[in-house]
């Protein structure tokens, strides 16, 4: 076993014990295993790939080992949320595409509030959305897979999505370090770097501007990386469509936390009689609340996006023909957020409620279908 090999498993084990919430294993890649980034060689530094209901990715430090862990979960959210409007963009269709966002927003919503409690609540949401109302993705995943175009598409934007996160977290390590890759964005870009920066820093202080100073390193490296294949103007619009995105999934942290906060009491003494058939009440309640500084940070990625736009000259929004991204779109998707819980069907609700007291007590049955749920089919 080489170094690299322990190194590894140390990686692993260690992860395995702080990430018991990653409902697939865990997997751990070397920067050996990575093609070449821009022509620059990365540092010697590990990737850990995790799955989990605790929304975060950072940088780790074990030892003399540095490592991304990386929690899939929001580039999962995102690229779900990109392959609906891929594929509405494309069928040139609108009536259903604010019904399947509005599931898809639910549904993580439904699953972070569940990862914090399985009450009656949680579960009847998640179920809601799995029994009711998946279907709407199938056709989506399926129509996409067909067209080279769309498929193409697609791959773009989980490499993005991905590498959004990875690199931010890797800004951390090369900011603090001489390292020839920020010098050479800063040779090029740093007449829009820096005066960003430098507002940010002053209004919002030191620990913010850091955090979008590690945001423009990844939007720039992500287009450093896939210039010479993608067209500019495609790269900058996914970039910014994901940025969106990232704000509103961390929006639905915020209001599962908040949720579970206002009904935290009820739930924790929460009993289901298992011989009634009387009718029971639910007062649950919820709010749907931003997560205000991630959705500052989503703006400021986007605002970042523009300024980039404007010095490659590069048609960004509706005015690229070949993927055109409407502003007003990117608006119209927090009140949809908004509007999320309000039930399409009540008797699918009730009946939702109904299967999640059944689940009472019964773990195991819940986390095996959050598990499946992962797989947008109606295979056994």
């Amino acid at each position: 076993m080489n170094q690299i090999q322990k190194n590894k498993k140390k990686l692993l084990d260690y992860v395995s014990v702080v990430r018991k919430d990653s409902i697939f294993p865990p997997v751990v890649s070397h920067s050996s295993e990575f093609p070449g980034m821009g022509g620059y060689m990365l540092e010697d530094f590990y990737h850990v790939s995790v799955y989990g209901g605790i929304p975060d990715s950072n940088f780790l430090k074990l030892g003399e080992i540095n490592a991304v862990v990386e929690n899939t979960y929001l580039p999962s959210f995102c690229n779900d949320i990109f392959s609906c409007w891929l594929y509405h963009m494309n069928q040139g269709r609108t009536t259903d595409f604010q019904n399947v966002l509005s599931y898809n927003f639910k549904k993580y919503y439904a699953e972070q509030l569940y990862w914090r409690c399985s009450s009656n609540f949680s579960r009847a949401i998640f179920l809601e959305t799995l029994l009711y109302e998946q279907d709407q993705m199938v056709p989506i995943v399926n129509e996409l897979s067909k067209s080279v175009k769309t498929r193409s598409y697609s791959e773009l934007s989980v490499s993005i999505a991905t590498s959004l996160i990875s690199l931010h977290e890797l800004a951390h390590l090369y900011l603090n370090s001489e390292n020839k890759l920020w010098a050479s964005l800063n040779q090029e870009y740093g007449q829009i770097i820096a005066p960003m920066y430098d507002d940010v820093k002053s209004n919002y202080g030191d620990a913010f501007a850091t955090e979008i100073r590690c945001d423009m390193f990844a939007i720039l490296m992500s287009v450093k990386l896939l210039e010479r294949d993608w067209d500019m103007a495609d790269i900058l619009n996914i970039i910014i469509y994901h940025s969106n995105s990232f704000g509103l999934f961390y929006s639905l942290g915020r209001s599962a936390k908040v949720t579970y906060d206002q009904n935290r009491k009820n739930w924790e003494s929460e009993k289901v009689d298992f011989t009634s058939i009387d009718p029971y009440d639910s007062n649950d309640v919820y709010s749907i609340v931003p997560d205000k500084t991630m959705v500052l940070r989503s703006q400021l990625m986007i605002s970042f996006c523009e300024r980039i736009a404007q010095k490659s000259k590069a048609k960004i929004y509706d005015q690229n023909p070949q993927l055109p991204l409407s502003k007003q779109l990117l608006i119209q998707y927090v009140g949809v957020v908004d509007r999320m819980m309000e039930p399409k069907n009540p008797m699918a609700r009730n009946m939702a409620l109904l299967c999640a007291r059944a689940f009472h007590d019964h773990p195991k049955g819940m986390d095996y279908l959050l598990l499946r749920s992962k797989k947008f089919n109606r295979r056994n």
